[in-house]
């Protein structure tokens, strides 16, 4: 039965394991893929990830390390995540709490803080991540023109851990062939290229886009002759209706009295 052990710091062990899980795989149909694989490589804790599109590696110093170096064995994604809940967080000196790290044949053990967790090791076909990586970096020449998921291509954001760290991107010969891009000195990953058959059609499209544009002389239109609007017939003018004055009401005449007729009586004297 193997040993290895090794001591690392708190916060490089979550950065390191964290970043790896946004390049690992989801798709339970290949579990072999969802999760990380470990290694100690030239004295250093190796964990990388891909999910077939995209591949990371993280490498990060430890110390006190004993036994072969090699591969250590593959974390399945619940076990890093159960792992990052427990150790993630923490102030002061205590993010940087050196974590003892055991692997006894099939089991990996991490000790810190009187806590002891042990995940079980998967017996994973893990792709050989060094060996693409390896062919990428030996690649000559550069591809002009190359189409990649804007969505893939932000998950290298994960890898900077600074405002310092910049990302590096090597280009291939080939538009079919995987990006190589690191971040910093401790990060370096490989992103599959999209298929596309027309590669210069969009860029053709913006360039015709944002040429100045050239105005068109629109021919002038004759105008036609105003017409007079007819001139309107006055309306007669209304005269106001005069005022009635108030009837005078006209004074009785009084009739003279018809004079009396005088009789003159004949005497009877004879």
């Amino acid at each position: 039965m193997s040993t290895k052990s090794f001591v690392i710091a708190r916060s490089n062990l979550v950065r390191a394991v964290d970043t790896a899980l946004a390049f690992s795989g989801t798709d339970s149909t290949l579990p072999m893929i969802c999760g990380v694989e470990l290694s100690i490589h030239k004295g250093k804790l190796i964990v990388a990830a891909t999910d077939r599109f995209r591949l990371g590696i993280v490498r990060m110093s430890v110390e006190d390390r004993t036994g072969r170096a090699g591969r250590i064995g593959f974390v399945g994604r619940d076990s890093a995540v159960r792992l990052l809940k427990v150790i993630r967080g923490g102030r002061g000196h205590l993010r940087d709490a050196p974590i003892a790290v055991t692997v006894e044949g099939e089991q990996i053990s991490f000790a810190f803080d009187f806590t002891t967790l042990a995940f079980a090791l998967q017996d994973s076909e893990f792709p050989d991540v060094k060996k693409h990586i390896a062919a990428s970096l030996a690649n000559e020449g550069t591809s002009e023109r190359w189409a990649m998921n804007p969505v893939y291509l932000a998950s290298f954001q994960k890898a900077m851990w600074s405002r310092g760290d910049k990302a590096i991107i090597k280009t291939p010969p080939l538009p079919a062939r995987p990006v190589l891009i690191t971040v910093g000195e401790h990060f370096i990953g490989l992103q599959m290229p999209v298929r596309e058959t027309d590669l210069d059609s969009n860029f053709t499209s913006w360039n015709d886009f944002l040429a100045e544009e050239v105005e068109e002389k629109v021919p002038a239109k004759k105008s036609a002759p105003a017409r007079k609007a007819p001139a309107k017939k006055a309306a007669p003018a209304r005269r106001a209706p005069a005022s009635k004055a108030p009837a005078t009401k006209k004074a009785p005449v009084k009739k003279a009295a018809a004079p009396r007729k005088r009789t003159t009586r004949k005497s009877t004297s004879a």
